[in-house]
């Protein structure tokens, strides 16, 4: 986890956006109902602190909109993610109370456009998105960061 805010590359764009962590999430831990180490690295209940906080940071102090983009769920009939994985919807709300945190960040759910009824935005494994899935996810952020400017 210390490697998310390492993953900010500096730049003149007027957005950042921030999505990730899940895979991490699915295939580096082995544990079981007792999730805050992991979720603690990513963020401190109040949202200030963390892993992916610390990188929202970084991007607003060089003058930054930020998004963290939330998590869709999978497709109906696709394998449920399992360990730490099935804790991947846990990470909306650890997404939500950073961007509540901090000045000019929003949190966008990719789970509004990206839903199980539609199978057709999920790829072959029925956990990622299909090309479809994320065009109709990066519509949604276009027309998201429309309506703020």
């Amino acid at each position: 986890m210390n490697s998310i805010p390492d993953q900010y590359i500096s730049g003149s764009w007027d957005w950042v956006i921030i999505n990730g962590g899940g895979n991490d999430l699915h295939k580096s831990c082995d544990c079981d109902e007792t999730y805050d180490p992991i979720f603690g690295n990513i963020s401190s209940e109040d949202g200030r602190s963390g892993a992916v906080s610390e990188l929202v940071q970084r991007s607003t102090d060089e003058g930054h909109r930020v998004i963290l983009m939330g998590y869709y769920f999978a497709a109906k009939g696709g394998d449920e993610p399992t360990g730490c994985g099935a804790m991947i919807p846990q990470m909306n709300p650890i997404y939500e109370k950073i961007a509540a945190s901090h000045e000019n960040t929003w949190f966008v759910s990719s789970g509004d456009v990206i839903t199980p009824d539609h199978q057709e935005y999920f790829a072959e494994d029925q956990l990622h998105p299909s090309s479809e899935g994320y065009r109709v996810a990066g519509e949604y952020i276009a027309e998201f960061i429309r309506s703020l400017e």
